[in-house]
């Protein structure tokens, strides 16, 4: 994220992708540390798209979406979306997305899309035990990096053409993916159910009879 960042402010073209074979430093959304051994996928993607700055965050769904399907593709597998921003198999974690983005007043200069995927991995920390797993685990071959790359960005390019008019067609994709709705969840801490996403990307949760929008948080599966 720091070298994509780095050639986006020296003006590089839209599309530019950095990967890494491994990160020494690698964050995921909040700052949190992000695992990054040898074996995984590590790559991002400098976008230019022309849309306010504060509509950044869309670019999550048309990533998220993009990486499922890329995933499902190589592994014959159904890769599902945990909302906001994980990817997971049978609800063990599998990858994430990070977006990052510079703005000049309202207007978006630039977005970088993240995603560190546990592919060609093979051994997870035992902290993880549980809560995680990869490619290979999934597939039980060896996994080509290269071709996991290709048949990502194939997808996010592919999705990317028309956004972000083609918005509410993500959303309805998304859905198709999660596995977040029409359940309970726990949100920062507190026991609600998750109903659906808003036409803005918002999660609509019933809090207690309450309906409320939530635009940001930590969310688990009890």
């Amino acid at each position: 994220m720091d070298t994509a960042r780095k050639l986006a402010e020296e003006g590089c073209e839209e599309g530019t992708v950095v990967i890494a074979k491994e990160q020494t430093r690698g964050r995921g959304r909040g700052g949190r540390t992000w695992m990054s051994p040898r074996g995984g996928l590590y790559l991002s993607v400098v976008l230019r798209p022309d849309i306010p700055a504060d509509e950044s965050y869309k670019l999550i769904f048309l990533a998220g979406n993009a990486a499922a399907k890329g995933l499902a593709h190589f592994t014959g597998e159904k890769i599902e979306i945990k909302w906001p921003n994980d990817l997971c198999h049978n609800e063990l974690k599998v990858g994430g997305i990070l977006c990052e983005s510079s703005s000049m007043g309202k207007k978006l200069r630039f977005a970088i899309l993240g995603m560190g995927i546990n592919t060609d991995i093979r051994g997870l920390p035992s902290e993880l035990k549980g809560k995680a797993t990869s490619i290979l685990r999934i597939t039980d071959k060896e996994v080509d990096n290269d071709r996991v790359a290709e048949g990502i960005l194939n997808e996010l390019s592919e999705r990317y053409k028309d956004f972000p008019g083609n918005f509410s067609q993500l959303l309805d994709e998304w859905r198709e993916l999660t596995t977040t709705l029409d359940r309970t969840v726990m949100l920062d801490g507190k026991m609600v159910m998750a109903l659906d996403v808003d036409d803005d990307g918002f999660l609509l949760v019933d809090d207690g009879g309450r309906q409320r929008r939530v635009v940001s948080g930590t969310l688990e599966y009890p």
